[in-house]
């Protein structure tokens, strides 16, 4: 049996590093690629040498990124993020009228077939209208 958890975090930042703390977070490198400033050991920008044909100010890096999940057959988390109570109003040309009203919080979704790791209890909510729900 299924059980969904509604959490509440202040920021994305603390929802990361509690699913981080309870080892819900998966880093891996992708086949994706960016341009970052080339640096030194002190961590200052390495100029170009125009003298060159290469661009030394630069260097290109593989892309990290960071899921986040609960151990395999368990259960899912589905990140909602920010949520808006009204999204504004523009008129034809883009222009904003009426301002987004964002709710308090960075919100997840998580459903488990084992208890919710004790570390997430304080952001459990309980909200009449959920934005999301699992299927």
């Amino acid at each position: 049996m299924y059980t969904t958890y509604f959490l509440k975090f202040a920021t994305q930042e603390e929802a990361e590093q509690k699913l981080t703390e309870v080892g819900y977070a998966h880093t891996y490198e992708t086949t994706e690629t960016q341009l970052v400033r080339t640096r030194n050991e002190e961590g200052q920008f390495i100029a170009d040498d125009p003298e060159t044909p290469e661009d030394e100010a630069w260097e290109e890096v593989a892309v990290t990124k960071t899921s986040f999940s609960p151990p395999p057959h368990t259960g899912d988390v589905d990140i909602i993020g920010d949520i808006y109570e009204s999204y504004g109003t523009y008129d034809e040309e883009g222009n904003e009228l009426t301002p987004p009203v964002k709710l308090p919080g960075y919100h997840i979704n998580i459903i488990l077939n084992t208890e919710l790791p004790e570390a997430l209890n304080e952001f459990l909510v309980n909200p009449q209208n959920p934005y999301r729900v699992f299927a």
